[in-house]
């Protein structure tokens, strides 16, 4: 799986219910993909994700389902 570019992230919207997509950039690090939020601030996707913890995640490469964990991770610097 690719690293340090872009890809489509689908949460469940937290009021609405309705998909959310969001680009976002991550890594893949031991089979997992991490994801870095685009600045600090508050973010609508991780607060859909804290409401409800399924997640989609899509690029030109692959597509996966799954369930997130939201973690502070120190020592990584966005791709």
């Amino acid at each position: 799986m690719p690293s340090g570019e872009y890809l489509r992230l689908r949460t469940i919207g937290r009021r609405t219910g309705e998909p959310h997509d969001v680009i976002v950039r991550y890594l893949a690090i031991d089979g997992k993909i991490v994801i870095f939020p685009q600045n600090t601030g508050r973010q609508d996707w991780v607060a859909n994700l804290q409401n409800d913890s399924r997640a989609e995640a899509f690029s030109s490469d692959f597509s996966v389902q799954g369930t997130a964990k939201i973690r502070e991770i120190s020592g990584l610097k966005d791709p």
